[in-house]
Protein backbone atom coordinates (compact mmCIF):
# COMPACT_ATOMS: atom_id res chain seq x y z
CA UNK A 1 0.00 0.00 0.00
CA UNK A 2 3.21 2.00 0.05
CA UNK A 3 2.76 3.03 3.32
CA UNK A 4 5.62 3.26 6.26
CA UNK A 5 4.03 1.87 9.40
CA UNK A 6 6.78 3.85 11.35
CA UNK A 7 6.18 7.28 9.82
CA UNK A 8 2.10 6.49 9.85
CA UNK A 9 1.90 5.94 12.92
CA UNK A 10 3.78 8.79 14.10
CA UNK A 11 1.53 10.83 12.28
CA UNK A 12 -1.79 9.21 13.55
CA UNK A 13 -0.04 9.60 17.03
CA UNK A 14 0.31 13.07 16.93
CA UNK A 15 -2.65 13.92 15.36
CA UNK A 16 -5.56 11.89 17.05
CA UNK A 17 -5.53 13.57 20.74
CA UNK A 18 -6.88 16.47 18.86
CA UNK A 19 -9.07 14.40 15.98
CA UNK A 20 -13.16 13.97 16.93
CA UNK A 21 -14.28 10.30 17.69
CA UNK A 22 -16.78 10.38 14.88
CA UNK A 23 -14.21 11.21 12.16
CA UNK A 24 -11.10 8.16 13.36
CA UNK A 25 -11.41 6.44 9.97
CA UNK A 26 -10.18 9.62 8.26
CA UNK A 27 -6.70 8.90 9.88
CA UNK A 28 -7.25 5.37 8.23
CA UNK A 29 -4.33 5.09 5.83
CA UNK A 30 -6.89 4.36 3.03
CA UNK A 31 -8.53 7.35 3.79
CA UNK A 32 -5.20 9.58 3.51
CA UNK A 33 -3.02 10.88 1.02
CA UNK A 34 0.78 9.84 1.13
CA UNK A 35 2.75 10.85 3.78
CA UNK A 36 5.13 12.16 1.92
CA UNK A 37 2.94 14.82 0.61
CA UNK A 38 1.36 15.72 3.70
CA UNK A 39 4.07 15.97 6.01
CA UNK A 40 7.21 16.74 5.07
CA UNK A 41 9.15 16.03 8.39
CA UNK A 42 8.55 12.47 7.88
CA UNK A 43 9.26 11.86 3.77
CA UNK A 44 12.54 11.41 4.61
CA UNK A 45 14.77 7.94 4.90
CA UNK A 46 14.89 5.85 8.01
Amino acid sequence: NGVNPRHYLIDVLERIQDHPANRLQELLPYHRAPLAQSCGEHASPD
